[in-house]
């Protein structure tokens, strides 16, 4: 297979994804419509992008046909001037994905010269291609340059009103989104998408055993890569900052799991269940405050917190760490003056101490949170620093115990599902 060959293939993929995640997300933004509700800017940047993507192909496949081209090519400057000129990074993100095809076609050619002994002349090749890569370089700095002058814009002020839904803390330390995904989320389905398209490519045309072989390396590949980027792929200061609340989070959910029994990662629906199930009892105080936060059932919230042991140094930061959270979901002003004090009476050994540590810190980005602070996840990132190697690797870990399984078969579906596609249909 000739690299050429295999980048036509690619593209051709890529412009079929691109085409069904318009549809998908015009359907999504529809229902949103039709339920009265604003649609997410991801979204809308969503199809943009899946469009530019679009009209590159088209750029590409017109050949044939100059005037048609020189059409589509003007109808893409108009379609990047039009959106950069309000949103200059979306635009740079649309001007990146419509180049890329040219430049994938014109690349394999240097390719097809170096591996596969073909010919090509490179006079034809070379200004094709740098016109490629002049304009993925101008879409790369209209996207840097536009969420500069954006994240100008919009700086949190104290007086910006705060969503206290359950799970702030965890999307604060999360860090901002990428067209409505988490970097991670965003990187993971890049490279699944592109690891389907891979080894369908290598499979295409191949004897049944080989290509069941190539398609079986191909999921494990997939998934190992989809692993490495939900660990790899995250801002330093937000990798560092979760590494802290999962060290927590991954005791607490053993705890759970001591009581409860259940998956590896219980759903939203799983712990319902179980509070319906579950008496209030002290032992299980902790968790059905919680769980009633995440219910909006500030009284019972309330009501569990206010009944959890406070016989121990720790017990005592739970309770206060509770109170404190049913407090700030409520809409009060969730002082942490009492969880401090509790705080700072643990005994400075041993691992309770910083648990109680994280504990104040997830209560103090809430506080930051509600004051509008444009950097409220600073209380974490010092309770990191003080975990060191207590910390380290607890993302690998989470991987490990909770979620290789999970990822394995969202990796086997994704690779067999495009592969199946590409037999299917025949594409490329």
């Amino acid at each position: 297979v000739l690299p050429s060959d295999f980048a036509w293939r690619v593209i051709i993929w890529s412009t079929a994804a691109a085409i069904t995640l318009i549809g998908v997300f015009a359907l999504w933004a529809v229902l949103v419509l039709v339920r009265r509700r604003r649609v997410a800017l991801g979204i809308l940047r969503g199809i943009l992008v899946a469009a530019g993507f679009a009209l590159g192909f088209l750029i590409l496949a017109t050949n044939d046909d100059p005037a048609i081209r020189f059409a589509v090519l003007i109808l893409g400057v108009a379609f990047v001037v039009a959106v950069a000129w309000t949103r200059p990074r979306t635009g740079g993100a649309v001007l990146v994905a419509m180049a890329m095809p040219w430049t994938i076609w014109w690349v394999s050619f240097l390719l097809d010269n170096a591996f596969a002994a073909r010919q090509w002349v490179l006079a034809d090749v070379l200004p094709a291609l740098g016109a490629g890569v002049v304009a993925e370089v101008l879409g790369a700095a209209l996207f840097i340059a536009g969420g500069q002058a954006e994240q100008t814009r919009n700086v949190p002020t104290p007086s910006a009103p705060v969503d206290r839904k359950f799970g702030a803390t965890a999307y604060a330390i999360l860090g901002p989104t990428i067209f409505g995904s988490s970097s991670y989320d965003l990187a993971g389905g890049i490279v699944l998408l592109v690891s389907g398209v891979v080894t369908a490519s290598l499979a295409h045309g191949r004897p049944f055993l080989e290509g069941m072989a190539i398609v079986a390396v191909g999921v494990l590949l997939a998934w190992a890569a989809t692993c490495m980027t939900w660990v790899l792929v995250r801002r330093p200061a937000n990798r560092r900052g979760w590494e802290a609340y999962a060290w927590l989070g991954e005791w607490e959910l053993d705890r759970y799991r001591a009581l409860a029994g259940g998956p590896a990662v219980p759903s939203r629906n799983d712990f319902r269940r179980w509070l319906k199930a579950s008496q209030a009892r002290p032992d299980l105080a902790w968790i059905r405050a919680e769980l009633f936060v995440m219910e909006g059932q500030f009284e019972e919230a309330l009501a569990a917190a206010e009944s959890i042991p406070d016989d121990t140094p720790y017990g005592r930061v739970e309770r206060e760490g509770a109170l404190a959270s049913v407090d700030w979901h409520s809409g009060g002003p969730a002082g942490t003056a009492a969880l401090r004090t509790a705080v700072d009476e643990m005994p400075e050994t041993g691992e309770d101490h910083f648990r109680a540590e994280v504990v104040l810190a997830a209560s103090e980005i809430r506080r930051l949170l509600a004051a509008g602070d444009p950097d409220p996840i600073r209380p974490i990132l010092e309770v990191r620093d003080r975990l060191g190697a207590l910390a380290d690797g607890i993302l690998w870990t989470v991987i490990r115990r909770r979620l290789w399984s999970k990822s394995l078969l969202v990796s086997l579906i994704v690779v067999v599902g495009v592969v199946g596609l590409d037999r299917l249909l025949g594409l490329g």
